[in-house]
């Protein structure tokens, strides 16, 4: 498969498989075709970008899959990224309990609506 025949299938951005490409998380077999790993690969790294990784991070998360690293290595990648992201949750919580809060004290003073 060549670079515009993934993008299709897979439903992904040009300009992100260029990235990943560019990263080297994707590798041309022979005439610019990619090989079958590459594409089921692909799946990873959306749902690694999906998740918040950085290209950085995703080739630690990658690099800890080799058979000599442990996978407590990436379980913790994994948890450290799902920490950040509660913590977005939590703080996104707040804001939403002051706008109820607002919301709330507006009905309260004018009950004429």
């Amino acid at each position: 498969m060549d670079f515009n025949e993934i993008a299709r299938f897979c439903s992904i951005p040009l300009q992100r498989l260029q990235e990943y490409e560019a990263a080297g998380f994707l590798r041309k077999e022979h005439e610019g075709d990619y090989k079958i790993e590459d594409v089921e690969r692909l799946g990873l790294l959306e749902m690694l970008t999906q998740i918040g990784f950085d290209t950085a991070e995703i080739k630690q998360y990658l690099e800890s899959g080799n058979r000599n690293v442990s996978p407590m290595r990436r379980i913790q990648l994994l948890r450290d990224k799902r920490c950040k992201i509660l913590h977005n949750i939590h703080g996104n919580q707040a804001l939403l309990d002051h706008i109820d809060y607002l919301i709330w004290n507006i009905k309260k003073e004018g009950k004429n609506f």
